[in-house]
This record gives structure tokens, C-alpha cells and sequence, in this order.
């Protein structure tokens, strides 16, 4: 689909990480659908003019809500798919699983959730790549075989993320403090450190997302996936 198409740019930054075996990741708040629109917009409002005659460089900020996220998410996992990196059914099984963080927990803790994903997919995904390849070096060694492939590490690593070895991360970067938020025993700005910022909503959004998750209507559900032979 045009909207989940990445372009030609998308792809050779995402290819080159690939090639020099580097974490693919990507930055949703400038990465997503119609890159190209989106690359005109960065260049006019990367510096806005101050009172001085100067210009001030402003901060570009994430997703302010999950459908946001998860149109720029599907663009990064079309580019996954391009290049097989990583099998459909994880990047899938991530997607269903934010999104029932969402449902489960409510939009006003969008900000914390962000904030975990991006830790996930920045910090997370590289060090149990590498946990992966001690353990396959050692295996191998052995006389054994180990299914990480050092080739094409990503299939592998995103395996175990979305797996059950993949709970721990959840519990501590969001779970729990977001459990804290709801009970109003800690603020938000409290467990939200700043490394992940997201675009304000507007006056009217901001309102509702105060709300308790079961005062407003959830988000909606991801799309209907289907396995495809041989993936996984």
C-alpha cells in the first residue's frame, strides 16, 4: 500500500545499517509514510526565526498518539520485508503487542509507552543480538547448531524480543511504572526521562486522554495479518 511504501531513501538507509551489520533502527519522528512530503517539511521547520534575527533550531518529537506510531511502523516493517531481514510474524507480534499496552493501560501513558518501544528497538534490540551471537559462538564451538545466523542477525533477535524472553524489558520499562501512573502513585513526568519525546495533542485530545482507559474509546486494533508460508 502507498502509505505503508517506504521510499527509495527509507530503503538505502536501511540498507546500508544492514550492510554494516549496525541496528536498523529508526526514529518515527522522522521516519514514516510519504517520506517525501515529510523531507520538504523537515526543511522548513528545522530552524524557526527568533525575535534577534536568529534562528533556533527546534527538536523534532515522536508520535503523539499509537496510530501515528503505527503508520510510521509499518513503513519500517515493509523495508524488513524488502530486505528479509526480519520475519513478518515478530514484526507483527510487536505491533499487536503495543497495542494492547495501549488498550490495557490507557493514552495517558502514550508518552511512557513511546518511550519503552524506542528503548526496545534502540537499546534492547542490539544487546540481545549480541547475547545471541556469544551464545551461538559457543554452541557452535561445542559441535552444536544454534538458530542465530550471524548473516542475518535481525530474524533471529527479533524472535526472541517479541518471545517470552521479551516480558522482562516490558515489565521494567513500562509495566510497572505504568501501573504506577494509573494509581496515581507516581507522575508521569516522573517515570518519563525525555530520551523519547512526543508531539503535544491538541487542547480537545489532551482533555480526553486524561481520562481513565475505560472513559474513552480504545484504540483501535491492528490489522488482520496472515503468516505467510515459511515465515517466521
Amino acid at each position: 500500500p502507498r502509505d505503508e511504501r517506504p521510499t527509495a531513501e527509507q530503503l538505502s538507509a536501511i540498507w546500508h545499517l544492514l550492510g554494516k551489520g549496525l541496528n536498523p533502527f529508526a526514529d518515527f519522528s522522522i521516519f514514516g509514510p510519504y517520506q517525501n512530503r515529510l523531507r520538504r517539511k523537515l526543511l522548513l521547520s528545522g530552524l524557526v526565526p527568533c525575535a534577534d534575527g536568529t534562528y533556533k533550531r527546534v527538536e523534532l518529537r515522536g508520535p503523539p498518539d499509537i496510530d501515528v506510531w503505527h503508520a510510521a511502523f509499518l513503513v519500517w516493517r515493509a523495508a524488513m520485508i524488502c530486505f528479509d531481514a526480519v520475519g513478518l510474524t515478530s514484526l507483527d507480534a510487536h505491533i499487536r503487542r503495543v497495542f494492547k499496552f495501549a488498550r490495557d493501560f490507557g493514552t495517558v501513558v502514550w508518552h511512557l509507552l513511546y518511550q519503552a518501544e524506542v528503548r526496545l528497538r534502540r537499546e534492547e534490540v542490539p544487546e540481545i543480538r549480541r547475547e545471541l551471537h556469544e551464545q551461538a559462538a559457543a554452541v557452535t564451538k561445542a559441535g552444536g547448531i544454534h538458530p542465530f545466523d550471524p548473516e542475518n542477525p535481525w530474524r533471529e533477535t527479533w524472535r526472541v524480543v517479541v518471545g517470552k524472553e521479551g516480558n522482562e524489558f516490558w515489565e521494567r520499562e513500562f509495566e510497572k511504572p505504568a501501573t504506577m501512573v494509573r494509581l496515581h502513585l507516581k507522575k508521569l513526568g516522573q517515570v518519563v526521562d525525555g530520551d523519547a519525546p512526543v508531539e503535544e495533542v491538541s487542547a480537545g485530545a489532551a482533555s480526553s486522554a486524561s481520562l481513565p482507559a475505560s472513559a474513552g474509546a480504545p484504540p483501535p486494533p491492528p490489522p488482520a495479518t496472515h503468516k505467510r508460508p515459511g515465515e517466521d
